[in-house]
């Protein structure tokens, strides 16, 4: 990469997930997309790679930098980001009223520590774990009115507790969208670790070789996702929908990306299996083995094994699973490791590029709809919907206060509207009865 060249998109998808950290096999395309706009070249520029670099190297210092000393829970968690500065605070509404306070999201779950004098409130903690975890983007606003289209409802489940965050951003919905694309992210990690890793506790993991770092690998796959993310946020290049860059909630969203799964657990958990268990050699350990083998294990290029009993997601059953698994053995080329194969593809790059080519089906298909309505009478009539959307919810509004629903709140209206009233009146009143008292 020289100064005044530039790396084309084949060359960087090739190159770049192969450097740790940099980029990853699902997003990659999207990646190049994000940088290449800033140059508005058909390629990525020496400068903009070292601003690339330099911000990644910004955020994974300021996650080591971060002491943990006020929330001693983050010792067993990982720190991912924060939110907490003067130009964007984040609100936490509860009832209608907004608390300012500090955000911090780790590999499990989201802290909150409100602006309190009283010091009453303390930390409050929102697990991300459970199988229930949802993130919805919302609107919020005073007195029950959804003004701003810049806050996350973020919950643990049915029943269980809900946050409605704002991340108030001047310029936009974009700081909001990155943030719900990064607790989206941490959502679905989790999703994929209990549907496609070994479940806690599972004796197997001693039966292969590097299963037991196999969870590690994945957090830090979407941590580094994280990462990325904020570094182009600092650099402004980011595409439309954040979320295109998380690879987990991104493989959520498109089709083939179940498969994509599937290869990155093989790629996380697979290795040898283990000739030695419990310290015995010779026929336990060859019996080991032959009773994995009777089972229905997949393997990568380089031998490596994901055993059937992980296989915890119906995914595996499906048409497209099965035929891809069936015709993953290196067609040419050399495998130097399950990450690096020579003139040939790695599994994670073949489930890639396929699920690449049915979301390139679908964007053109969307696309073609999206220019037909465009040109066509429903975009006419969603635009009247929207015009006359504010009118709707002010009718509704006046509507409960009229019917004395929430009586506080028609209360308080009516407490409001008495005051504008007498204001107003009390200018023509008093010089009324004045001029009427000096005539007498």
């Amino acid at each position: 990469m020289l100064k005044g060249r530039f790396v084309g998109e084949e060359a960087f998808v090739r190159i770049a997930p192969a450097i740790s950290g940099l980029a990853d096999r699902a997003t990659v395309h999207n990646l190049f997309k994000a940088l290449a706009t800033a140059t508005d070249q058909k390629g990525i520029s020496l400068e903009i790679w070292l601003a690339y670099i330099q911000e990644l190297v910004k955020i994974h210092e300021g996650r080591k930098s971060h002491q943990t000393t006020d929330f001693p829970q983050l010792s067993m968690e990982r720190l991912l980001c924060m939110a907490a500065n003067r130009k964007g605070p984040v609100l936490k509404w509860e009832n209608n009223v907004a608390w300012p306070g500090k955000l911090t999201l780790t590999d499990k779950s989201l802290y909150f520590e409100p602006v309190d004098i009283k010091g009453s409130k303390g930390v409050l903690r929102l697990d991300l774990a459970g199988d229930k975890s949802t993130v919805e983007k919302a609107k919020v606003g005073p007195l029950g009115f959804s003004l701003f289209d810049s806050a996350v409802s973020v919950s643990s489940g049915p029943g269980l507790a809900t946050w409605v965050l704002e991340f108030v951003d001047l310029g936009g919905e974009l700081r909001r969208d990155v943030w719900h694309a990064i607790i989206s992210e941490v959502i679905a990690l989790h999703t994929f670790l209990r549907e496609f890793g070994p479940g806690e506790g599972d004796k197997s993991l001693y039966q292969v070789f590097g299963a037991k770092k196999g969870k590690e690998k994945a957090i830090t796959s979407a941590s580094n996702c994280i990462a990325r993310l904020q570094a182009l946020q600092y650099m402004r290049n980011l595409p439309d929908d954040p979320i295109k860059l998380v690879q987990f909630s991104f493989l959520q969203q498109v089709a083939y990306g179940d498969i994509v799964c599937q290869t990155l657990a093989v790629n996380f958990w697979g290795g040898p299996l283990l000739t030695k268990v419990a310290d015995k050699r010779g026929d336990i350990a060859r019996a080991s083995r032959e009773s994995y083998e009777t089972f229905d294990n997949v393997s990568d290029l380089d031998g490596s094994v994901y055993l059937k009993r992980w296989m915890r997601s119906p995914s595996w059953g499906s048409t497209a699973s099965m035929n891809f698994w069936k015709n993953s053995s290196l067609r040419q080329g050399l495998v130097l490791s399950k990450h690096l194969a020579v003139a040939d593809l790695t599994l994670v790059e073949r489930a890639t590029e396929t699920c690449r080519q049915k979301y390139k089906v679908v964007e053109k298909t969307q696309a073609t709809i999206d220019a037909a309505t465009i040109k066509g009478i429903p975009s006419n009539i969603d635009l009247f919907k929207e015009l006359i959307l504010p009118l709707s919810i002010t009718a509704t509004e006046f509507e409960k206060l009229r019917c004395w629903e929430e009586p506080y709140m028609t209360v308080s209206f009516l407490a409001f509207a008495s005051t504008i009233i007498f204001r107003l009146v009390h200018r023509h009143v008093i010089p009324c009865i004045s001029c009427s008292l000096h005539s007498e």
